[in-house]
C-alpha cells in the first residue's frame, strides 16, 4: 500500500482527506497567545473571522520533526510505502521536518520505503499535485513511477491568485505602507503567482475585473491537454470564484476540476476576497501520460 501523507496547508479539509485516503498533519496557527492545528482545531470560517478582527497577523508553524516521525513509523512498521507531497520549501520548514524524520525512520528501519516531494506550491498548488498523486495510484502505477512524475509536474504547476485587500499584503511586509496607501486610492488589485516555489505578484491590475480577467488570459493561453486538472480555492469569495469558473468552463474542457477553501497561510496574506486557479502546463501532463501508458 502506497500511503500518501501532506500538511494541512494543502487546503483539503480533513473529511475530504478520510475520503480520499490521505493523511494531513496539521501546521499550528498561532493568535496572540491563542494556538490552534490548522483545520482541525481551527476551521477556515473562524480563521477569517478572527484575522480580519485581529491587529497583527497570525503566526504559522511547522509540524515538529517527531509528529512526521511517529505517522511514517506507524506505516512502514506495517510494509507500506510512503510518499509525501508538502508545501514548498521556500515558504514552510515543513519539507525538511518531514525529511529529518525519514532520515531517523531509516536509521531504525533500513528497508522503510519513504519518499518526499517539495511540491514547490502551496494551497491549491500543492493539493492539485496530491490528486495527480491519487490518480496515478488508482491507476496501479508503482511509487518510483509516482516519484518521477510528481518530480516533473512540481516544476510545472501554475498557481495565480487574486488578492481581495492590499491590507494584509501590507501587514506581511510584501507592501510598504505608502504603496498599500497608493494602490487603494487607484484601486490596485495584485495578482499573485508561485514562481520556484516562492510567492510573487504578477501583475497589479486597476480593480478586481481586470485581475481576474489577467488570471483568465493565463490561463486561457498556456498549453493544456483535454485531462488536466484544475484546483480552485477561494478565500470567503465563492460567488467570484463561481463566475470565474463559469467563465473558464466556456473556453476550456473542465474533465478534472476541483474546488475548496483557501486556508490560513496564503489566506493570511493575500485576505478574504480572494480566489485563484492552480494548473498544469502541458509538458507535466504528457510526462503523466507517458508514464500511465
Amino acid at each position: 500500500m502506497i500511503q500518501i501523507i501532506t500538511d494541512s496547508t494543502c487546503d483539503i479539509n480533513k473529511e475530504e482527506a478520510a475520503a480520499l485516503g490521505i493523511h494531513i498533519v496539521p501546521l499550528t496557527v498561532r493568535f496572540g497567545n491563542e494556538e490552534y492545528l490548522d483545520g482541525f482545531t481551527l476551521s477556515n470560517e473562524e480563521f477569517y473571522q478572527k484575522l480580519e478582527s485581529c491587529e497583527e497577523l497570525p503566526v504559522t508553524s511547522q509540524p515538529s520533526p517527531i509528529i512526521f516521525k511517529d505517522l511514517f513509523m506507524k506505516y512502514t512498521e506495517v510494509g507500506d510505502q510512503i510518499l509525501g507531497i508538502f508545501i514548498s520549501s521556500q515558504l514552510s520548514g515543513t519539507f525538511q521536518s518531514a525529511s529529518i524524520a525519514a532520515e531517523m525512520v531509516r536509521d531504525e528501519c533500513p528497508a522503510a520505503c519513504i519518499e518526499l516531494i517539495d511540491s514547490k506550491s502551496v494551497s491549491i498548488g500543492t493539493s492539485l499535485l496530491i490528486r495527480e498523486a491519487l490518480r496515478m495510484r488508482s491507476q496501479g502505477l508503482f511509487l518510483d513511477q509516482m516519484v518521477h512524475s510528481c518530480l516533473e509536474m512540481a516544476d510545472h504547476i501554475r498557481v495565480y491568485a487574486m488578492a481581495g485587500s492590499l491590507k494584509y499584503l501590507q501587514k506581511g511586509g510584501r507592501l510598504s505602507s505608502s504603496a498599500a496607501l497608493v494602490g487603494s486610492l487607484l484601486k490596485i488589485t495584485p495578482v499573485i503567482e508561485i514562481v520556484d516555489g516562492t510567492v510573487q505578484i504578477a501583475c497589479k491590475a486597476r480593480g478586481k475585473k481586470s485581475a481576474a480577467t489577467f488570471i483568465f488570459e493565463q490561463l486561457e493561453t498556456s498549453s493544456l491537454v483535454e485531462d488536466s486538472t484544475f484546483v480552485y480555492g477561494h478565500a470567503n469569495a465563492k460567488e467570484s470564484l463561481q463566475s470565474f469558473v463559469e467563465r473558464t468552463h466556456s473556453s476550456v474542457n473542465l474533465v478534472h476540476a476541483y474546488t475548496g477553501n483557501i486556508g490560513c497561510v496564503v489566506g493570511t496574506h493575500i485576505g478574504p476576497g480572494s480566489f485563484g486557479v492552480a494548473y498544469l502546463e502541458e509538458a507535466s501532463c504528457e510526462a503523466q501520460n507517458e508514464l500511465a501508458s
